[in-house]
């Protein structure tokens, strides 16, 4: 009875997981972030100044943020609105008594915007080795794809061995449970973005998005399958198939509401 009532929550334990994991995400979230996400200094020596290298204000629509940069102090300013008819944001950066302009980049969903500084700020390729060294792993590029793919890859097998070798329990109104899970698929996005946004306005809207629903259906099916009494090889191909969908529209939501896709 104990591993049949496993087969029941499968799905469920699934959802929940991702939603664990999307908590874990939000407390790092450069979403969550006061001001600036972060700036990106470019150029052959550039480095990255995450969120938690940098102390932000907020004044009357301008992000004031300050810097350690090899001993010396950054100071940016931003703009968080348009201002009159401009089409950019304004933006001015000072190091070293120097200022110089800067460019502001709003990431597609995220709330916090990130800079960007043309050229390099210091020349030392020990000091911009040991910035870059400084950035922790799930800020780099390819981090979260990393261990995104290990969660897919884990959700996919758990999903298929699971809907194949649990025994099946004596569940009545399996259309209920199908219905309920996909509810829960599609509620769970509205909670993963109340976690990554500090703006909670028309968060429900992110339930409407096109492929929420389909990927909620697709969940509500492999509930289906996991009641259904005979479920041949094939269909635990579709159940992993099913499990992947829903977590890499998860993970992808995730990545774009937390600002890490700029």
């Amino acid at each position: 009875m104990r591993w049949s009532a496993l087969r029941v929550l499968l799905p469920v334990i699934v959802v929940v997981g991702l939603v664990g994991a999307v908590g874990l995400l939000a407390r790092v979230a450069p979403s969550r972030a006061v001001g600036l996400s972060q700036v990106v200094v470019d150029g052959a020596d550039g480095f990255l100044l995450p969120p938690e290298s940098l102390s932000c204000q907020e004044k009357r629509a301008t992000a004031v943020c300050v810097a350690d940069v090899d001993g010396r102090s950054l100071r940016v300013e931003a703009a968080l609105e348009l201002s009159g008819g401009a089409s950019t944001k304004e933006c001015w950066i000072s190091f070293e008594g120097r200022e110089s302009p800067c460019y502001v980049k709003t990431p597609l969903l995220a709330v916090a915007d990130s800079v960007e500084i043309p050229g390099p700020l210091i020349t030392d390729p020990v000091a911009v080795a040991a910035l870059r060294d400084a950035v922790p792993w799930w800020r780099e590029g390819d981090g979260w794809a990393r261990w995104g793919a290990v969660l897919l890859a884990l959700l996919g097998i758990g999903a298929g061995y699971g809907s194949l070798r649990l025994p099946v329990p004596a569940v009545r109104g399996r259309m209920g449970w199908a219905l309920g899970a996909g509810a829960v698929a599609l509620g769970a996005f509205v909670l993963m973005g109340a976690l990554l946004l500090r703006s909670h306005t028309e968060i429900w809207t992110l339930a409407l998005l096109p492929p929420m629903p389909v990927v909620a259906v697709g969940v509500g099916w492999w509930q289906w399958l996991t009641l259904s009494p005979k479920v041949g090889r094939r269909w635990v191909f579709v159940a992993g198939a099913l499990a992947g969908i829903y977590a890499i529209v998860a993970v992808c939501l995730s990545l774009l509401l937390g600002g890490y896709v700029l």
